[in-house]
């Protein structure tokens, strides 16, 4: 175990010495005009990402600038390590890395989406979380505050403690976080409130994050109260 961090920065170190050889092989063969080209081809992508950028509201908290460049360095990256690539391992293996790269980045999108989603979906609408931040006084305009936990059935606790979950796995503002966080710990509250047993069989089962309470508690409360529920 305590070897874990000294052989991880270790690999971290020589992966970056072999990019670092496989990019200058790939420069090495590009010559002097490849490598405009492909400083063109990152300042043409790096251009339009920057554009795109702008016109998106969720930039993963980073500003166009950041997103242009990072975009332009990728591409000349990407670019000079298939050169790099071709040089050392022939064509073939260059186009194993193009065909590894495009599957990671595909990948990666759908994963990210995913997760927005999931986050997005909490309650049905993201601004209640913003509400439930920002106290807003009843009779002004914007989204619904959520209900009270003690207005909720318990199913409907439940899938709301499920879609919490994904949304905590996602990037928020702290304050809306923070109510997040609240709300769990209230509906938890209910929860045990209702059917203390049935909410500590829920705890000794070792609860995954995509575990449902609501299965093991039952809703003891009068038929009356239930109904308005």
């Amino acid at each position: 175990m305590p070897l874990r961090g000294p052989l991880r920065r270790t690999f971290v170190v020589i992966a970056l010495l072999a990019g670092a050889v496989v990019l200058f092989a790939g420069g090495i063969q590009l010559g002097a005009p490849g490598l405009v080209a492909v400083s063109v081809a990152g300042v043409l992508v790096g251009g339009t990402c920057a554009g795109m950028a702008r016109e998106m509201p969720e930039r993963g908290g980073r500003s166009v600038l950041e997103c242009g460049v990072l975009a332009a360095a990728t591409t000349v990256a990407g670019l000079l390590l298939v050169s790099g690539v071709d040089v050392l391992g022939g064509g073939a293996a260059a186009a194993l890395v193009v065909v590894l790269g495009m599957t990671a980045a595909v990948t990666y999108a759908v994963r990210r989406q995913r997760r927005r989603g999931k986050g997005a979906a909490i309650l049905g609408f993201p601004g209640a979380m913003s509400t439930m931040a920002s106290s807003r006084p009843a009779g002004r305009s914007g989204p619904p505050a959520l209900p009270p936990v003690t207005s909720l059935s318990t199913a409907a606790l439940g899938r709301e403690w499920i879609l919490s979950t994904a949304a905590l796995g996602v990037r928020l503002e702290p304050a809306t976080r923070q109510s997040i966080v609240h709300r769990r710990q209230a509906a938890l509250d209910e929860l045990e409130r209702r059917d203390p047993v049935g909410f500590a069989r829920w705890l000794a089962s070792g609860p995954r994050p995509g575990s449902d309470p609501a299965e093991y508690v039952r809703d003891h409360r009068p038929a009356a109260d239930t109904d308005a529920a």
